[in-house]
């Protein structure tokens, strides 16, 4: 299989984000700019954060998400073809991506998230 199947040809050439530089190359030219912070408890302290603003098409999916280690599993156990370091090896892959949209696409379904999000209270 050629790298070509996994990795996008240009930043904005993946619906699972930009490639891990180029993202870097973005954050670092937005967040010299950023005037407003958030500030959030991250690693027992209270931190500010800057806040930006970044394209849709970005950022890319935390395969090492606690909400989606169970299905993780399940699809490995499941998927016999499928890499046995699909979720734990490089985030970056495009198979990876996929596999991980395809989990979270299957936890909002149980959750009904998408009633949630057309329901003009909670715009």
């Amino acid at each position: 299989m050629t790298t070509a199947a996994f990795f996008p040809d240009s930043p904005t050439g993946s619906r699972f984000g930009w490639p891990k530089p180029a993202r870097v190359e973005e954050f670092l030219k937005l967040i010299p700019g950023s005037a407003e912070t958030h500030r959030q408890v991250f690693q027992d302290r209270l931190q500010s954060f800057p806040i930006v603003l970044v394209s849709i098409d970005l950022p890319k999916y935390r395969l090492a998400n606690g909400r989606t280690a169970s299905l993780q599993s399940e699809h490995l156990a499941k998927n016999a073809q499928a890499r046995r370091d699909l979720f734990s090896g490089d985030p970056e892959m495009w198979d990876a991506q996929e596999a991980q949209h395809g989990l979270l696409l299957q936890l909002a379904k149980q959750a009904d998230l998408r009633k949630y999000f057309e329901d003009p209270v909670n715009k």
